[in-house]
């Protein structure tokens, strides 16, 4: 975990404002801290030691000196927040731009309920790494070394007691630090495994009570929840204590230099002037560092987040060409093999569409059937072999005209927080007859305005099928690729469908079927035997 992460600022355009703003400001605190010190310093020794009466030039100073410093402040913490919130949504819009483009791969190396507490919590858990640390970072570097080479100019004895008591707080901080590395890594990790499971539990809640299985899930969410709060009170303790021994150790420093300067004023071996001005400078040599480590605190959730979000960014993208392209009228697969961590190389038939056909392709599971699909959506890329499209390889075309060519219906569909007609429509112009001739084809008596929830509540499985096939349907599409479309129907529907697909086929759509039994229909059945070498 680092103090400051540069991939965090490199990938934000606001970064390099950002930072030239702060070392301004910084320089700005810097200089105003030495004059409020002089002032005071100044406005004090004429009162006592010359006895001034008209002090109306050191009083006016002194006031603008804390007005501006307070004001620079302000401007400080304003202009901190507000590029702080560019830079967060700027980098959650590169990690959308990512997970468009490698969805499943994303999903498979760090899960949907981490992606989504990333992107959520653990972005906003930036905010004080912005707002807060990074700019006490720069007066921390800032600050503390100005002000103590002015001690020790003016006074040796002073200036060795800053020298050997000053590295004192960082050196500290960074042991107290390697602990809450450890501890926020250990917590974030159990949110990550509280959330997955609240995830899955959630989306199986139906099944889990059919079969009576509710319970023992309850318990054992129970159970990360409990894990959960026993890391976050250790993380708590080891804050508190860190920032308890920063503050034992500046304010000992500071009584160190105080104590020497009260020994030395009694025995004349140091004026009252310079003593008055170290001692008005002695607090705020420590001061910076002592609030990096309180700031540090505060945002190393954000810190701990930023690094699954930065492998996120990260990731690297599947090539892709310039062509555009605008209809699929062929797609051949020749000596394709795909591999898995830890598994063998799973190879897919030799095969061919054309444009109108309506294929199945059958098979048990593991043998390569949702494979194929994915490797023609691109989300995952094949060790070897080729895949054309209109005989050109599938890595000339760009992503996303590759995509809107292919209405994709997984085994499970997911949907937003939204009405049944916005999870169709996904912003398109669609009218509500559309939908509802669609529905009465494939029996489906849903109210339009029915919010479905990522975890589609208050339908069941079947129904849920349907409505992402009528998502699917109702695309501009020149492909439709189904997987298992007729799992959790039951005979009636599932004629329904089949009816309405054939009906999707005569009037020139291409349609691929994914399924583990033979269809009742005229198309090209293709079996798909065991894929692993």
């Amino acid at each position: 975990m680092k103090f400051l992460d540069p991939r965090l600022l490199r990938f934000s355009r606001s970064s390099r404002g950002y930072l030239l703003v702060s070392a301004i400001l910084a320089f700005l605190n810097t200089v105003l801290t030495l004059l409020q010190a002089y002032v005071i310093t100044s406005l004090v020794t004429d009162i006592f030691l010359n006895h001034s009466k008209s002090l109306k030039h050191e009083i006016y100073s002194l006031i603008f000196v804390m007005g501006t410093k307070s004001l620079l402040a302000l401007i400080y913490e304003q202009t901190s927040a507000r590029i702080g919130i560019a830079i967060r949504s700027q980098l959650r819009e590169k990690a959308m731009q990512q997970i468009n483009k490698n969805g499943a791969r994303l999903v498979a190396r760090f899960g949907t309920a981490n992606i989504s507490l990333v992107l959520t919590r653990g972005i906003n858990s930036l905010d004080p790494y912005f707002s807060k640390f990074l700019p006490q970072l720069f007066i921390a570097l800032s600050v503390p070394p100005v002000l103590a080479v002015t001690i020790f100019l003016n006074d040796k004895v002073s200036g060795f007691i800053v020298l050997f008591t000053l590295p004192l707080i960082p050196l500290f901080g960074a042991l107290i630090g390697r602990f809450t590395q450890s501890a926020v890594e250990k917590r974030w990790q159990r949110l990550s495994i509280l959330s997955g499971h609240f995830l899955d539990v959630v989306s199986g809640l139906l099944t889990l009570k059919t079969f009576g299985r509710s319970k023992d899930q309850e318990e054992r969410i129970e159970a990360s929840g409990e894990a959960y709060r026993i890391e976050t009170m250790k993380t708590l303790r080891i804050s508190f204590l860190s920032s308890l021994a920063l503050e034992i150790i500046a304010t000992l420093s500071v009584a160190l230099i105080a104590v020497s300067i009260g020994l030395r004023l009694v025995s004349g071996n140091i004026d009252l002037k310079t003593g008055l001005l170290i001692l008005i400078l002695a607090p705020d040599v420590y001061w910076p560092l002592r609030m990096v480590g309180a700031h540090f605190h505060s945002s190393v959730d954000g810190v701990t987040a930023a690094s699954t979000l930065l492998d996120i960014i990260n990731e690297p993208s599947p090539s892709e060409g310039k062509v555009i392209l605008e209809k699929i009228d062929s797609i051949a697969f020749s000596n394709v093999q795909v591999k898995y961590p830890d598994r063998p190389h799973l190879s897919i038939p030799d095969l061919s569409i054309r444009s109108g056909e309506f294929l199945s392709i059958m098979g048990r599971s593991g043998v390569g059937k949702t494979t194929f699909a994915h490797l023609l959506l691109r989300f995952i890329e094949p060790a070897s072999g080729s895949i054309l499209i209109n005989d050109l390889p599938i890595q000339t075309y760009t992503l996303d005209s590759l995509r809107s060519q292919i209405a994709w219906v997984p085994q499970n569909a997911r949907f937003f927080d939204t009405s049944i007609r916005e999870n169709i429509s996904l912003g398109r112009n669609i009218s509500d007859r559309e939908i509802t001739e669609l529905f009465e084809q494939l029996n489906l008596d849903l109210k339009l305005d029915h919010d479905l929830g990522f975890v589609t509540k208050g339908i069941s499985g079947g129904e849920a099928r349907r409505i992402a096939l009528v998502r699917a349907l109702l695309s501009s599409a020149s492909l439709l690729l189904l997987d298992e479309p007729l799992s959790a129907l039951d005979q009636t529907n599932a004629d329904r469908v089949m009816q309405l697909l054939k009906q999707v086929n005569q009037s020139g759509q291409t349609v691929v079927v994914i399924t583990h039994r033979p269809l009742s229909q005229d198309g090209r059945q293709l079996e798909f035997s065991s894929g692993m070498q």
